[in-house]
């Protein structure tokens, strides 16, 4: 799956009404089924690809895409999320790098970070020189979205010193 696309889906499904999900669950989704965790929510969303999602499950094995969601707050779609499940962009950029890095060096190619509040520049400067690697050197795709209140997405990788996607 493509990370525009992916990236569109999530943020459709967890902010918005999604046309995926409509056409597979139908009009009358009953809503008060609360996933178990964010990670199972977004696999039964991308149930065709393996993916990896943080946070997520430890110890699950590597996938050519890994997902990180940084959110200071539960989505409108998302309310049953779990206070441990709102990772700030301080602590996510760290596994993000651990795992293209280090864990999932060889198998992650694709690589989206989205993230709900404003970039912090000094965050990512201390983690800028590592994503610059992973992309070019490591010749890795990353994508890296604002998700506004409104739930509108923007594309911040120039911003944040990256190729643009």
């Amino acid at each position: 799956m493509n990370l525009l696309n992916l990236a569109s889906a999530i943020v459709d499904t967890l902010w918005k009404n999604s046309l995926d999900e409509i056409l597979r669950d139908g009009i009358s989704k009953d809503y008060s089924l609360r996933p178990t965790s964010i990670a199972d929510f977004l696999n039964d969303l991308v149930f065709r690809d393996m993916i990896n999602f943080y946070p997520g499950k430890r110890g699950a094995p590597c996938h050519e895409t890994a997902v990180f969601l940084s959110l200071s707050k539960a989505p409108p779609r998302a309310k049953w999320m779990k206070k441990t499940e709102l990772v700030p962009l301080t602590k996510m950029l760290p596994k993000l790098i651990q795992h293209a890095q280090g864990k999932c060096f060889h198998e992650s190619k694709n690589i989206l970070l989205i993230v709900d509040e404003n970039l912090s520049m000094k965050t990512i400067n201390e983690w800028k020189s590592n994503l610059q690697h992973i992309q070019i050197e490591d010749r890795k795709q990353i994508l890296i979205v604002y998700v506004d209140p409104n739930g509108n997405t923007h594309d911040v990788n120039n911003t944040c010193g990256l190729r643009p996607f």
